[in-house]
């Protein structure tokens, strides 16, 4: 199979193109996981923290909004994340890391 250095470099220039692009999407997934996590993490601090049902309630829409979720896509976003054991253990350690960040940044 001989390839003209043309052919080559049309070649090598779309693998490039392809790998950026993965590149780039993971990044992307990797935001949105991380958004994820810290919003779920402001929300169970909030449920921790709050006096009564309906201020609490309050305070976690407004948690949501601030991050871009609906309630319901901020559910389906948590439900994704438990269809495999390791999944849902990789997202609640991601989550605590997130916790323990925060608490040594309000210790501050």
């Amino acid at each position: 199979m001989n390839r003209t250095p043309l052919a080559m470099s049309r070649s090598l220039g779309l693998c490039c193109i392809t790998v950026m692009m993965m590149l780039t999407s993971c990044d992307k997934v990797d935001q949105e996981g991380q958004k994820l996590v810290s919003t779920y993490a402001r929300v169970l601090v909030e449920r921790q923290t709050g006096l009564d049902s309906a201020s609490t309630a309050k305070h976690i829409d407004s948690i949501l909004k601030a991050s871009g979720y609906s309630v319901e896509e901020f559910e389906r976003q948590l439900r994704s994340h438990g269809t495999t054991p390791q999944n849902l253990k990789s997202f609640y350690d991601s989550v605590s890391t997130e916790l323990s960040r925060m608490r040594s940044d309000s210790t501050r």
